[in-house]
């Protein structure tokens, strides 16, 4: 909760719109729970998007969590390196059926339920750096009909994700736990689906194109007949973020493409009609529209037709940006026997990327011509050079579309 989706764009109001996106996403799933009749909630960290969240995030949460009080539901929950003890308002008054785990210390709550005893346990973040190894304070869970450990942190050193209170899944399925609920990675994962169950639910709303794909949580089902618990994921974001690839190669009109993008749209993996979508496109193929689409401005109207009549529908669509990756209608094998400039950039290339030695001393020239610039700390040469036969294809077309190709 209170993301700024930063960067993201300018329109006031589809910024106003985002905003509003992760206090929707989680208002559903208070909906959902009360609607299930659940017993109760696990929450595991990083429930706002910094330390610095504002007095109404605080609030709205509280009072979602309010919500589930009412309605006989308890809510358990961590904080984590995003929202750590220390980050929380002291005036901050939790309600009735609402527990959070205090920080440096392992504890245990019991739930009961029709002469069960579930025990659910975890610890707090105090600050944004976890203590050194924080699996080390989880004991063994106290004696219970089944047990959850709620743990904030990155388990089996998880790529994309700061290196948080890291651990080994052996360590967990050691501690003889039947449930971990684990917070800190932004997409669902179940990393393992017997006893112990560990599972990230990853985030109910996405908040940036690093985190398309659908989004949600878990809804757990557990009983003493089962051999463990069932889980079914729940989609929950009330705005998806999605790149989309579209093949133009067909497409003769460029006033089309507007239309196009809108039917494309449903062949987003997991497409769901009431939803709302930020799309970044990328238009390919080998293409008779390929030269109108290298100007950028004509690229900008493509996206403001299509985004015009979108912002003010109840499910909107709007389009971040639009990149053209096609190539030109032409042969370029045949284009290559010809005796003029183009031919002869075309015969440069064919020599590079057929000759590995050529390539790699042309890349490597070209890397240590910008050391002496600052921006040469960003460029690492192993994954150029890994990458070659990529970045040579891409350095020709850009290349190549300054020129009228026929």
């Amino acid at each position: 909760m209170d993301t700024p989706f930063k960067g993201l764009l300018d329109n006031t109001e589809l910024r106003k719109k985002l905003k509003r996106a992760s206090d929707d996403s989680f208002k559903h799933v208070v909906d959902m729970a009360i609607q299930k009749q659940v017993d109760f909630v696990v929450i595991t960290g990083d429930i706002f998007d910094a330390d610095q969240q504002s007095f109404l995030a605080q609030y709205r949460f509280i009072d979602q969590l309010t919500r589930l009080s009412r309605n006989n539901i308890s809510t358990y929950f961590i904080c984590g390196n995003h929202d750590p003890l220390l980050s929380w308002s002291p005036y901050l008054k939790l309600p009735k059926l609402v527990y959070r785990f205090s920080e440096n210390e392992f504890e245990s709550y019991i739930y009961k339920k029709d002469g069960l005893k579930i025990a659910i346990s975890g610890m707090s973040y105090q600050n944004a750096t976890p203590p050194s190894n924080l699996i080390s304070y989880y004991n063994e869970p106290v004696s219970a009909d089944f047990s959850i450990a709620l743990y904030h942190g990155n388990i089996g050193n998880q790529s994309g994700h700061d290196n948080a209170a890291p651990a080994a899944m052996e360590s967990l399925i050691n501690k003889q736990f039947d449930y971990w609920a684990l917070g800190h990675i932004h997409k669902p994962m179940l990393l393992r689906k017997s006893t112990p169950v560990i599972a990230y639910p990853g985030i109910p709303q996405g908040r940036d194109f690093g985190e398309s794909g659908n989004k949600g949580f878990y809804l757990i089902e557990w009983d003493s007949q089962f051999p463990e618990p069932l889980l079914q994921f729940i989609p929950n974001a009330s705005v998806r973020f999605e790149s989309l690839l579209i093949d133009i190669s067909n497409i003769t009109n460029i006033y089309d493409l507007p239309e196009i993008i809108e039917q494309q749209k449903t062949n987003i993996p997991d497409y769901q009609e009431n939803c709302r979508y930020m799309l970044r496109i990328f238009l390919t193929g080998t293409a008779p529209l390929h030269a109108d689409l290298q100007n950028e401005q004509t690229l900008e109207e493509i996206k403001q037709s299509f985004n015009e009549h979108h912002l003010y529908s109840g499910y909107f669509s709007w389009i971040d940006k639009i990149e053209a990756h096609t190539k030109p209608d032409i042969d370029l094998t045949e284009r290559a026997q010809t005796n003029d400039f183009i031919g002869s950039i075309l015969q440069d290339f064919n020599t590079l990327e057929s000759d590995s030695t050529q390539a790699e001393e042309l890349l490597n020239t070209l890397a240590n011509h910008f050391k002496s610039e600052a921006r040469h700390r960003y460029l690492d040469l192993d994954s150029i050079l890994q990458n070659k036969t990529e970045i040579l294809t891409q350095a020709k077309w850009k290349l190549l579309n300054h020129f009228k190709l026929d």
